[in-house]
């Protein structure tokens, strides 16, 4: 058995694929697989694991089963991956030709299709090589074809003013009798004209969600978890009202029975990422639903909210337009929630804790440092951490450029172990015979097979223990990046 690599069996069903039936099933996947291996000895003298997707499209590599796949592959923990077919690893045709023709091969990594009867180490002048791109030509055309066909539907049912998204707007919930329209929710829309009717009196985002926080008003998420009777608390305690919940409401032009659609478009071409473009270019079906906001109030509070709400140059957005790695990374220590920078005094970048401006229920972080102060002081921690690892005799290339002849020599040890062993087997064998023809005492006999067994047992742990070390030698070569990188990051340090 290797102990150094494996072979990783890969499964996915997505809930919208053609062949999610029975015969496709995750559980079918396994034996297929499973079988296959099995029956390949070059295959099954490695470690055998396996890692599968369940309800995922196979458009992207973004699903946790695969990725944990490419994870092990990285770190050069992989010998073969093994699928049922092409499709359940990609259907994207780029993603296909770049893991099976510059990834894998590149890290000896091989990858075989059952269905497909595909090997790749087949596959560099196999006449199956056209077919397999072909293969995954197609499989990429069908996945944007129906992804086309689906946003053609679903622009058609928009233009009809049938609502489709997921959940329904805060105060509203999808009629039982026509899943594609909105009906007022009592109780919810009641809290909604609650927040306008503290906007038209004057009070700004931040007031209103501390006012709601002081009287106990329930938060959309919980409105939802006593919906479906769910009993989670949220971290930190009861979940709170936030600006950002409450400038969302009084923005939403569904409050005033207004249907909005195209909101967003590709932030470039080949991109799948989205922005908003301006309210102005959103297409709009009016008086669509039953309102719970007149429309005078509506545009009343807009007006306040522009009118009232801070905003800085665009120069000064341009300014500070830098990434900070450290966002969404500090939390307060008080409420446990993410701390953020304050975007409205961007030349110092001060971190602020939203949740000590809604409600004073927790001791809050007072927003005294800033975001630069932060980073130079998590610089100095790392910088601390790895003088500290420098320091650290791991390993020497000396000790490395022994493993090799260290790992010959206890292969050379089993080797030897072996033949010994099948020695003693024939021995045995031999005894055993002569005690069955009466040739020798059934003293001397057990005497002789306990000598025997006792030889044995002394094989076999030195063949095990001699693996076990050829493995942690093998390990040790895997991650020799560790004394490179030890190395460099010395140099970089003394210069």
């Amino acid at each position: 058995m290797q102990y150094d690599k494996y072979v990783v069996g890969y499964e996915r069903l997505s809930k919208d694929d053609p062949d999610s039936t029975e015969s496709s099933s995750i559980l079918y996947q396994k034996m297929i697989i499973a079988d296959y291996v099995k029956k390949h000895p070059e295959l099954s003298d490695y470690e055998y694991t396996e890692r599968w997707d369940d309800g995922y499209s196979g458009t992207n590599l973004e699903r946790p089963g695969i990725q944990e796949v490419l994870r092990l592959v990285k770190e050069n923990k992989v010998y073969c991956i093994v699928v049922k077919d092409l499709s359940r690893f990609s259907r994207d045709y780029i993603d296909i030709q770049k893991y099976l023709e510059r990834i894998f091969p590149t890290l000896d990594v091989r990858f075989i299709s059952i269905a497909d009867k595909f090997d790749s180490n087949e596959y560099i002048g196999n006449p199956l090589e056209m077919a397999m791109k072909f293969k995954s030509i197609l499989a990429d055309y069908y996945c944007k074809d129906t992804s086309d066909k689906i946003i053609n539907q679903l622009s058609a049912k928009k233009a009809q003013g049938k609502f489709i998204a997921g959940s329904a707007p805060f105060g509203y919930s999808k009629s039982k009798e026509d899943k594609y329209k909105l009906v007022i929710e009592p109780r919810e829309a009641e809290v909604v004209r609650r927040i306008f009717d503290l906007a038209l009196n004057g009070l700004n985002i931040n007031q209103i969600a501390r006012q709601l926080n002081d009287e106990g008003v329930p938060t959309p998420r919980e409105f939802e978890q006593m919906k479906r009777k769910i009993n989670r608390e949220a971290p930190g305690g009861r979940a709170f009202w936030y600006a950002r919940s409450v400038h969302s409401i009084l923005t939403n032009e569904a409050y005033i029975g207004t249907m909005t659609y195209n909101k967003y478009r590709q932030r470039s071409v080949g991109s799948k990422r989205k922005v908003l473009i301006p309210s102005s270019e959103w297409e709009r079906i009016y008086n669509n639903h039953e309102p719970i906001i007149s429309k005078e109030d509506f545009e009343e509070v807009q007006k306040r909210y522009t009118n009232n709400t801070k905003t800085v140059s665009k120069g000064s957005r341009d300014k500070y337009k830098e990434s900070y790695p450290l966002i969404g990374k500090l939390y307060c220590g008080g409420c446990r929630r993410a701390l953020s920078r304050n975007r409205f005094v961007p030349d110092d970048m001060p971190l602020v804790c939203n949740t000590r401006s809604v409600t004073d229920q927790f001791d809050c972080y007072e927003g005294d440092s800033t975001m630069r102060e932060i980073e130079e002081v998590v610089l100095y921690q790392i910088r601390k951490h790895i003088k500290e690892v420098l320091a650290l005799d791991l390993l020497t290339g000396q000790e490395m450029m022994n493993y090799p002849d260290q790992i010959n020599r206890n292969k050379e040890e089993i080797s030897e172990a072996h033949e010994h062993l099948a020695s003693c087997d024939e021995r045995l064998q031999e005894l055993l015979v002569q005690k069955h023809r009466d040739r020798v005492t059934t003293v001397d006999f057990l005497e002789r097979k306990t000598l025997l067994d006792v030889e044995r047992k002394s094989l076999l742990d030195l063949i095990h223990e001699k693996e076990q070390e050829i493995h942690e030698l093998k390990q040790a070569l895997s991650n020799a990046h560790i004394f490179i990188w030890k190395n460099t990051i010395r140099l970089l340090w003394q210069h």
